[in-house]
């Protein structure tokens, strides 16, 4: 639950700038840790008997890690964040030690191919500088019969202020179909859509089911 973007280096240091500044209280705000319960919700149980290995992509300070973490108290997960914003971070690794926390790019992820059965990006699709190489990353890093989860704004949404040096683009992420038909050519389709408040929570199904060499999360 926070921005991860590859721009020019000016727009890069706006967004790294904006999230460093509300890591210190963003986990303060009840909309934050409800969203991300929503989230855990939403993915629903996960079974006991597989180990999971999952990526949160903009994890933020890992809130939708902990929140799924908390929802599955039984389930051994493998749980790997990556933001570009190293006071997220901070906070993310004291707050979820037992994670493996990694500064990136959306775009270009530092995980192996194959590695991954759980994608999860929530409210982060809008901050992409190109939201299509980001899913194409998923599709990549996901193994078959993989899933993402997403949450974006179906109403409304934060904007950046003009000064803050950098756009977001809400609009192709509102609602279901919109999400379908940027992510199906990149190998996905949505399953499933709930809407909560203002927000869209999306199940997205990895289509490619060949079989393939089960990889560790590690790049």
């Amino acid at each position: 639950m926070g921005a991860l973007i590859l721009h020019n280096a000016g727009v890069h240091a706006a967004v790294v700038a904006v999230f460093d500044e509300m890591a210190p209280d963003y986990d303060e705000n009840r909309m934050h840790r409800a969203l991300a319960a929503e989230v855990a919700r939403f993915i629903g149980p996960l079974a006991t008997h597989a180990e999971w290995d999952v990526l949160d992509v903009a994890t933020g300070t890992g809130l939708a890690l902990r929140a799924l973490a908390s929802a599955n108290p039984e389930t051994s997960l493998r749980m790997r964040g990556v933001d570009v914003s190293p006071a997220m971070l901070e906070v993310a690794r004291t707050q979820l030690p037992t994670a493996r926390f990694t500064r990136g790019g959306a775009e270009s992820l530092p995980v192996r191919d194959d590695s991954v059965d759980l994608v999860m990006c929530v409210t982060g699709l809008h901050v992409f500088a190109d939201a299509r190489e980001a899913i194409a990353e998923w599709a990549r890093v996901l193994r078959p019969n993989g899933r993402a989860t997403v949450a974006t704004f179906a109403e409304g949404g934060p904007q950046p202020s003009p000064e803050a040096g950098f756009v977001v683009n809400h609009d192709p992420f509102r609602t279901g179909p919109a999400i379908d038909a940027t992510a199906r050519p990149l190998g996905f389709t949505v399953t499933r859509s709930e809407s909560w408040r203002q927000m869209l929570l999306v199940e997205l199904a990895h289509l490619d089911a060949r079989p393939r060499e089960r990889r560790g999360l590690d790049a």
